[in-house]
């Protein structure tokens, strides 16, 4: 009898400890980060949870916290409003607007979750406000607001100041930016 009681103490203490708050981690005055049962959520200074334990990993990058649930990567203030959807296989800030990776593909958002470049190029390199982009093997340029400066359709492409050199069916063309 006595170790039957000794083991259901035990699974009551042990099931109480698995909805127990870890850890705790001030994002703003009296709003915390913190994890539970191996998922994270943001919470009050009273304990009230504001965004509920669902994410695998938030991390606090800029401005607003990053999310990643299910292996993948979107954006929610610090209220749990959502502002970029979990379907990013990556998301990179630097400053207000983040790479993403999609299917494979890069493009740019801000963070407001407003998509400025779509996910629909191989490869994108900016050097300050303009990019060599890759689109099904072709090579182009576009600019942060996502103009197409110059279209893909190149061979190859090479920025050397204001002057573009791109390459197509062997012919070398220049073309100033």
């Amino acid at each position: 009898m006595r170790k039957i009681l000794s083991l259901s103490l035990l699974f009551i203490l042990f099931s109480c400890s698995e909805n127990r708050i870890e850890k705790k981690y001030e994002i703003s005055g009296g709003i915390f980060l913190t994890s539970q049962n191996n998922f994270y959520g943001i919470i009050d200074s009273q304990n009230k949870i504001i965004v509920p334990f669902i994410y695998d990993s938030i991390l606090l990058t800029g401005s607003r916290p990053l999310t990643i649930k299910n292996g993948l990567w979107g954006m929610i203030d610090i209220r749990g409003k959502v502002i970029i959807p979990n379907e990013y296989e990556s998301i990179e800030f630097d400053g207000s607007q983040g790479m993403t990776v999609k299917n494979g593909l890069l493009g740019l958002i801000n963070n407001e979750g407003k998509v400025i470049i779509p996910n629909e190029y191989e490869s994108i390199d900016f050097d300050g406000s303009l990019g060599i982009t890759k689109k099904n093997g072709l090579w182009g340029m576009i600019n942060m607001d996502g103009k197409v400066i110059i279209p893909n359709e190149y061979d190859s492409l090479i920025k050397d100041g204001n002057k573009v050199t791109v390459l197509l069916n062997g012919i070398k063309k220049t073309i100033r930016i």
